[in-house]
């Protein structure tokens, strides 16, 4: 070995000088690399196990960074077994050498050959050749003077200039800007995990049951330096039956076909034991087969997110639904959380239900965020929408046959802390509608007050489906009502099918007809209830009761109908009817064409001593002005029947006629008049006298032969004689002459004569 002249920057006091140097190695957790001199030295030797001094390291504080292959160093010596003069000597890296800034603020790429000359063209031969040469591409933020910067090389970055600014890679960043004083923060997605609460905001991210494929052993072989190949093909395909198959460490691993809980290499407590605790989750069967959802996975970190569709978000998507989600659980045991978005799993829920939020709060498209229990698994990532069937009410997951407008956009729920009560739930569909549902079943399980009043316009239909209703009102006024049902533009229909009995005061009576004890609609005041109607009011039904009523009063305008297809039937005490107008009443019959139901009319008067009545008028008829009359239309026979006692008939002022075909019988206060224009006048006495008596004079004529015939036959006149009659034409039977022609006629009241034809 050639001894070193005086000049070599390698030999006297330049011994120590600073020196250039390329890192080709780094060993990151022993804070120490490999370089390769590049100026200070002869020859370009290699140096191995170099310390990185940093700007301040202690026993428990750190600050700095770790160097990557390829970096400028500036190496410093330590002297060694120095007798005064420069002898051995030990590297540090005591600071590092910028390349020209414009390389990194133009984000150039350099390397240590050109394209043409054929090396770092692929993956392979860059990596190959990184300890010597490299391609990097350079990147340097603009500082300003008094601005203070941390950048890394993967791209994350911290500037303190008047205002602070972290930022990564990917512009998801959190600024302190000074101009307006605001906390600015920009991502993709937000996770907040506190004490019980949780804060999910941005594209919907479910991770709890996905775990990193890695995990299970697969077609890939992910223990590999370069999983892929310039083919883009993967080596180490598994066989089918251990597809799928949890794989982690081989301390974990269990014996053979033995229960998964068994430990292969020693026993270890369940609690760490990733079959236990996984198994637990149900993100693996009893076998140790996976039970996860497949997601994307991106340095580690598995990631499913949801299209618009509900379904997994895939390459070809383009649009995530999102959300701004808030949980809270009832208590905390004061524990940091430990959740999928912190740790990766979610070990605060999957290993514990009570963990599970009492409330929730989402906005936008509410995704289901239980992944642990048995319906929370079905509905775990999927959209939301509230299924009503029947009396049973449901928070579902979507199918493709769910419309769009039945998906939720809000959601508010609550899990009520009493056992056996499903969750309530509440919010508004992306149709705009409004879905809610309260779970408890207490008899106030909604309750309010409004201070002033409530205002609330209804578009359409209003349905209110309720085992019962009650409202109650207290007002003050005594004029207005309290409660007003007021449809301008439609009628209101009051149904029900149901019924009640109120009360059974009225089963012991002879009338009482059980069908009216079971009430449907019942309507109660303590005042008047008024029925009022522009157009009219009309009551069906198959009985019609109004019962412990003292007064009825039924005024018209015009007409008032009663109509009853089998029978009317009243009883009172009195009755009253006053007619202003026509009164006509027409009967027909018999009842149901039986001729057995005669006769069609019948009135009963039963006053008698029992009910009361002594003697004296029990039937009274009067006309103040008028005439009546009777019609029969057919053979018709009128009888009237008085078992003992009168019958009058007066008229004052008139006359009385009896006509029958042509006869009658005619009197008025002139006379009395018996006429027959064809048949004959017979007065018939069996058993008495029979006086025809006038005080003025008596007339019988006859056109044929009147008879007057009897045992005896007495005819007399006032004032005259007594004996036989005898007739002026009569002879003398001693003169032969008649009475006329010898005058011994007397005078006599008696006379009869030949009466004109």
């Amino acid at each position: 070995m050639n001894k070193p002249i005086t000049t070599s920057t390698s030999s006297g006091w330049s011994n120590l000088a600073f020196a250039l140097a390329r890192v080709t190695q780094v060993f990151w957790e022993d804070m120490r690399c490999n370089v390769l001199v590049l100026t200070g030295e002869d020859s370009q030797p290699r140096y191995e196990g170099v310390q990185i001094l940093m700007p301040y390291a202690g026993a428990r504080m750190f600050l700095g960074g770790i160097p990557e292959v390829g970096d400028i160093c500036v190496l410093g010596w330590f002297a060694q077994n120095t007798t005064g003069q420069a002898g051995k000597k030990s590297p540090a890296i005591v600071g590092w050498m910028p390349r020209t800034t414009f390389l990194g603020h133009d984000w150039l790429p350099t390397q240590d050959f050109s394209n043409e000359e054929g090396i770092l063209n692929s993956p392979k031969e860059r990596k190959e050749a990184k300890a010597v040469v490299n391609r990097r591409r350079h990147k340097l933020r603009h500082y300003s003077p008094g601005n203070i910067g941390a950048s890394s090389s993967q791209g994350s970055d911290i500037v303190l200039d008047e205002s602070v600014l972290i930022s990564n890679r990917r512009a998801n960043e959190i600024k302190l800007r000074d101009q307006d004083q605001a906390i600015v923060m920009r991502s993709l997605q937000q996770f907040h995990s506190t004490a019980g609460t949780r804060i999910y905001s941005g594209m919907i991210q479910r991770d709890s049951r996905t775990l990193p494929k890695e995990m299970f052993i697969s077609t890939l072989d992910f223990n590999q330096d370069l999983l892929f190949d310039q083919e883009r093909e993967i080596q180490s395909v598994q066989s089918d039956e251990e597809i799928n198959l949890l794989d982690p460490h081989p301390f974990f691993l269990r014996n053979g076909d033995g229960n998964i809980f068994e430990n292969q290499g020693g026993k270890i407590q369940l609690e760490i034991n990733p079959y236990k605790f996984l198994y637990d989750s149900k993100l693996i069967d009893i076998n140790g087969k996976g039970n996860t959802l497949s997601g994307d996975i991106y340095g580690g970190k598995s990631i499913l997110r949801i299209n618009k569709e509900g379904s997994v978000l895939s390459t070809e998507d383009t649009d995530a639904l999102c959300e701004y989600r808030i949980e809270v659980s009832h208590t905390s045991d004061g524990t940091l959380p430990v959740s999928e978005q912190s740790d990766g799993f979610d070990a605060d829920r999957l290993l514990n239900v009570k963990n599970l939020p009492f409330v929730q709060f989402a906005l936008g498209t509410p995704v289901g965020n239980d992944p642990i229990t048995d319906q929370g698994i079905i509905t775990y990532g999927k959209p939301l929408y509230m299924q009503f069937d029947a009396d049973d009410v449901s928070l579902d997951a979507i199918t493709e046959f769910t419309p769009l407008e039945e998906q939720l956009a809000t959601l508010i729920s609550v899990s009520p802390l009493v056992d056996g009560l499903e969750d309530s739930i509440s919010g508004y569909t992306k149709g705009g509608a409004y879905r809610s549902f309260i779970s408890s079943p207490l008899e106030d399980a909604f309750k309010t007050r409004i201070e002033g009043g409530l205002g609330a316009s209804i578009g359409k239909t209003l349905n209110i489906k309720s085992k019962g209703l009650e409202v109650i009102t207290e007002g003050s006024s005594n004029t207005d009502a309290n409660i007003l049902f007021n449809s301008l533009n439609g009628a209101i229909h009051l149904r029900s099918t149901g019924v009640f009995i109120p009360n059974q005061a009225n089963e012991g009576n002879a009338s009482f007809d059980p069908e009216l004890s079971r009430v449907g609609v019942k309507v109660e005041s303590t005042g008047v209830v008024e029925l009022k109607s522009e157009s009219g009011i009309v009551l069906k039904a198959p009985i019609l009761d109004m019962g412990d009523v003292s007064n009825i009063n039924l005024n018209t305008q015009t007409a008032l109908s009663l109509s009853s297809g089998d029978q009317i039937s009243i009883s009172t005490k009195q009755k009253k009817e006053v007619v202003t107008g026509k009164f006509e009443r027409v009967i027909t019959g018999p009842t149901d064409f039986n001729p057995l139901n005669s006769p069609p009319k019948s009135e009963t008067i039963g006053a008698n001593p029992t009910t009361g009545f002594v003697g004296g008028v029990v039937d009274s008829y009067t006309c103040v002005y008028g005439d009546k009359v009777s019609n029969f239309l057919t053979t018709s026979n009128v009888s009237t029947n008085i078992t003992s006692g009168s019958y009058n008939v007066t008229v004052l002022g008139g006359a009385i006629n009896h006509v029958a075909g042509t006869t009658s019988i005619n009197q008025n206060p002139s006379g009395i008049a018996i006429s027959s224009a064809t048949g004959s006048i017979s007065i018939n006495n069996a058993g008495g006298v029979v006086s025809v008596n006038s005080g003025v004079s008596t007339n019988i004529r006859s056109v044929g032969v009147s008879s007057l015939s009897g045992s005896s036959v007495i005819l007399g006149s006032v004032g005259a004689g007594l004996g036989f009659i005898m007739c002026a034409s009569d002879r003398d039977p001693i003169t032969g002459r008649t009475f006329l022609e010898s005058g011994l006629m007397l005078p006599r009241g008696q006379v009869l004569f030949n009466a004109p034809v």
